[in-house]
């Protein structure tokens, strides 16, 4: 027997299979248990077990602080100022 024979039987062996159909729905769908919680859901959850916000303001302007330091941007940036009426073109 041909060493040759059982490799080329390997190789025909997946050509055998019957394709399934895609399961409905987009993406992998996962129990319940492993997907990741909505953030509403979090803050519910720390609410009930009487977590919350654990620091001063002083620690949060400091954290704030912090963060402008090492990335030269605010966390919290203010809302863009809406635009002069004066510097705006005139439609054509």
């Amino acid at each position: 027997m041909p060493k040759c024979l059982p490799l080329a039987a390997l190789l025909l062996l997946p050509g055998l299979a019957v394709a399934q159909p895609a399961p409905s729905g987009v993406g992998p769908v996962f129990p319940p248990r492993e997907q990741e919680p909505q953030p509403a859901e979090v803050l519910k959850r720390e609410q009930q077990m009487g977590l919350g916000n654990e620091f001063t303001p002083q620690q949060d302007r400091t954290v704030d602080q912090i963060y402008k330091d090492l990335t030269g941007s605010s966390p919290n940036p203010p809302p863009p100022a809406p635009p002069a009426s004066g510097s705006q073109r005139p439609h054509r």
